[in-house]
């Protein structure tokens, strides 16, 4: 069970960066639209889209190329109104899925398969923190570096 082939799509290098890292096929798509992208990846429309982008531009063509009956699971929140036509999700005939967090059996999912050395998360954490006295350097680093960072980590004691 799971995907044949998975690849990044991201306007950031680096991301496409860690992605190749860890064996996932990357391309960056800040010249090329989706639709373009996917076909040069794949030959033809992907079945299943995640955005984890949140990227107004990025979310709006994932809509554009949705083929007949491909999922659409949208995990990233969007800091500005996102542009649907509605008609689209109508014609090809998308499952559009909302999702927001994990579970904790997701959670211990991840973990596992971290541990069992099935998943890569080397490059994941992009900076840590220790302490509730660096919480404001920390919060100011995250905003400040929002396009490339990935995770950062506050240890409490």
């Amino acid at each position: 069970c799971g995907a044949e082939r998975v690849a990044v799509c991201d306007v950031a290098q680096e991301k496409i960066d860690l992605a190749a890292q860890v064996g996932i096929d990357g391309i960056n798509n800040r010249d090329r639209t989706l639709r373009e992208v996917a076909l040069e990846m794949f030959g033809d429309l992907p079945e299943a889209v995640i955005d984890c982008a949140g990227f107004g531009p990025t979310t709006e063509q994932i809509f554009e190329i949705g083929g007949k009956t491909t999922t659409v699971v949208i995990v990233a929140n969007s800091s500005k109104p996102v542009s649907l036509l509605m008609s689209s999700i109508q014609r090809n005939e998308l499952d559009v899925k909302g999702c927001i967090g994990s579970r904790p059996e997701d959670f211990q999912a991840a973990v596992h398969a971290v541990a069992a050395g099935r998943l890569n998360a080397k490059g994941f954490i992009t900076a840590r923190y220790e302490g509730l006295s660096q919480v404001q350097e920390m919060m100011e680093y995250t905003i400040a570096n929002r396009s490339t960072n990935m995770k950062t980590i506050l240890e409490l004691a």
